[in-house]
Formats: structure tokens, C-alpha cells, sequence
């Protein structure tokens, strides 16, 4: 197999980057995915809100009024009140859905590299912004920081099969919102891969998130989730540049069960060199969503994606990044819930690492 370069897998690496916050997660995203783009990320628990939002809006303590009961016909599903549902809007222990973007699965489509160990230590500061910081109809603005602090360690086996080890912590401030500001962390997920021909990965991994609300007037929030994935990528090079897509499943195991969902992910991106050590990038996904507390399949669909400039400064060791991201939320049976959300970024990455 050819040896690729540092450098060619640090362009990997920001193939998902956290900026946008939703997300993946989720199992980052984010990850497999991915769940990874700051749309994204890693924010634990997801709730049908959108991929990479902060904490929802407080209750209004209204409820819809019901309608006369009419008897039911034979095996037709019983309708709950109004007053019986639970929104996140609704539940004091919400907490927004940052698994998509925030935490970055694109070490997952990393192509085998000539060193079977490979280690990476990563510190990464973002300044941006978000257009919707709750991912709501009605969401307002903000500045954002997010500081990650990324520890690595994959061996690949003579049979190309590969072992990843990652621990990961996320800062997460909204200046104009700093209610909304979190922790999040990783505290070691396991991922095992194959490779076939050095370009299709088959893989499966456990993602544990764990989250805690910073700053909340009305009590902290803490949540712990897990996210089970299986997904496969393909690895397509074409002289310096490359093309990837993929399938993703995950089932997350959420602490509170109105936000256990099992969901389908679509993912596709290319990497162009444009220059020596400057790379633009483009990744799109989709990704289908059917919550186990509903009785329907389908219960939302969210979509985007986004463009990337990256300048390796000092290769491997710092690297220079700029980022937009789209996200689309649809969800089927709460209209607050559909919302589009646009995030930018700059990133500034110091790292260590092995060769690869």
C-alpha cells in the first residue's frame, strides 16, 4: 500500500470539523459522520430538536385544548391528549442535540495509513457563529466559541483491520446566549473497522456522551447517552484529490426515553487540492430519524451541508481553517421544530501526532 502523507490525513480530519453546533454525537455525529462539522457533534441527548442546538426555550405552560373522543376503529392506533405529550420545550431536563457536527467521525474514513500505531493529540479553537442557536421556527443568533480537546490512538492489523481508541471534550459559549453555553464530553469510545482494498471500511462503534449545562438559571442539566453505530464509507482517490460517501446506522440510547431514536445517515464529501498544503472541501448528508416514544417510522429528516478552506500552516502541527455549514430540520408533527440553520467558523488546530 502507498504511503500517504501527515498532511493528506489532517485534510481528512476536517472533513467534519465542529463548525457548526447542532451532530451530528452522536454518536458524533458526526464521526460516522461522523456526527463530524461543527452541524456540527458532539450537547448529549438528542431530542427531536434539531442536530446541533443548544438547550430549548422554556415552557409556556399552555397546552392545546382535545377534542371530543370518538371511538376508535379496529386496530387504530389510540390518540394521546395534548396535555399527556412531552416536547422538549417541555422537559426541565432538555438538552439540545449535539451529536451530528460537534463530534467528528471523519477518522472513521480515513483510509489505512503505512504505520500500523498512530497516536494524535489535538486542541482545536473555533470563533463563529450561528444563525439559530435553539433550532427553533423562531431561534435567535449568536456569537459562539467552541474549544475541543481531541486524544487518538488507532492500530491497524496486518488484515487491515483497524482499532480506534478517542477521547474527546467540548467548551461550547454563546455570547448573546450564555444560558445556553455547555460542556460536553466523550469520555472513550471504541470504533472497529475493515478495510477492503484500501478504499471500502465497513465499521462499527459505541459512542458514550456525556453533557452538562452551564450557567442555567434554573438548575443544571446533566445527561448521559449512548449512541451504537454501523455504518460503511468508500474511499475514492483521484491523484491529489479524493471523493468519499457512505451509509450510516445508529441507535441512540438516550438517559430520558422520549429521545431514544434509531436513525439512517447518507453522507458524501470531496477534498480538492488546491495548492500546496491548502485544501477546499465540500460534504453533503442526509439523515432520517424515527423516534422509538412516537408510533411513527419517520419522524424527521434533517439535511445540509457545507464548504471548507483549509490552510496547513505548519504540517502536521497547525492548521488554519475557515467553514460555513447549512442545516435543514423537518420534523412531521411539531412545526416549531422545522428550522434552517447556518453556522460559520474559523478554526485554529495545533496538534501532535505520529507518522501515519
Amino acid at each position: 500500500m502507498p504511503k500517504r502523507s501527515p498532511s493528506f490525513y489532517l485534510s481528512a480530519a476536517g472533513l467534519c470539523l465542529s463548525a457548526t453546533l447542532t451532530v451530528m454525537p452522536a454518536s458524533a455525529a458526526e464521526m460516522p459522520v461522523a456526527e463530524t462539522a461543527a452541524e456540527t457533534a458532539p450537547d448529549p441527548a438528542d431530542a427531536p430538536a434539531s442536530p446541533d442546538a443548544p438547550p430549548s426555550s422554556e415552557p409556556d405552560g399552555t397546552a392545546a385544548e382535545t377534542s371530543e373522543e370518538l371511538p376508535l376503529e379496529p386496530d387504530e392506533e389510540p390518540e394521546l391528549p395534548a396535555d399527556m405529550l412531552v416536547l422538549p420545550d417541555d422537559d426541565p431536563a432538555f438538552a439540545s442535540d449535539g451529536i451530528t457536527r460537534p463530534i467528528e467521525d471523519d477518522w472513521l474514513r480515513m483510509p489505512p495509513g503505512q504505520n500500523p500505531l498512530y497516536w494524535r493529540l489535538e486542541l482545536r479553537e473555533q470563533l463563529g457563529g450561528t444563525s439559530n442557536v435553539d433550532q427553533l421556527a423562531s431561534g435567535t443568533g449568536s456569537l459562539t466559541n467552541q474549544a475541543t480537546l481531541t486524544g487518538l490512538l488507532r492500530y491497524t492489523f496486518p488484515s487491515q483491520t483497524q482499532v480506534l481508541l478517542r477521547s474527546q471534550g467540548f467548551l461550547f459559549n454563546r455570547f448573546n446566549l450564555d444560558q445556553r453555553d455547555q460542556l460536553l464530553a466523550i469520555p472513550l469510545s471504541l470504533n472497529v473497522s475493515q478495510w477492503f482494498f484500501d478504499r471500502l471500511n465497513v465499521y462499527a462503534g459505541y459512542l458514550p456522551i456525556f453533557s452538562q449545562s452551564l450557567n442555567r438559571q434554573d438548575g443544571q442539566i446533566q445527561r448521559f447517552d449512548q449512541d451504537f453505530m454501523l455504518g460503511a464509507s468508500y474511499f475514492y482517490p483521484l491523484n491529489e484529490h479524493y471523493v468519499f460517501g457512505g451509509l450510516q446506522a445508529d441507535y441512540m440510547l438516550a438517559e430520558l426515553s422520549e429521545f431514544q431514536y434509531l436513525s439512517g445517515l447518507l453522507f458524501a464529501g470531496y477534498r480538492h487540492t488546491l495548492a500546496p498544503n491548502l485544501f477546499g472541501f465540500v460534504d453533503a448528508r442526509l439523515q432520517t430519524r424515527g423516534y422509538t416514544s412516537s408510533p411513527e417510522l419517520l419522524d424527521e429528516i434533517r439535511f445540509g451541508g457545507g464548504a471548507a478552506v483549509q490552510w496547513h500552516l505548519l504540517p502536521p502541527w497547525l492548521i488554519l481553517e475557515a467553514r460555513g455549514d447549512y442545516n435543514q430540520v423537518m420534523h412531521f408533527s411539531a412545526a416549531e421544530r422545522n428550522a434552517g440553520i447556518f453556522s460559520i467558523g474559523l478554526n485554529l488546530i495545533a496538534a501532535l501526532q505520529s507518522d501515519s
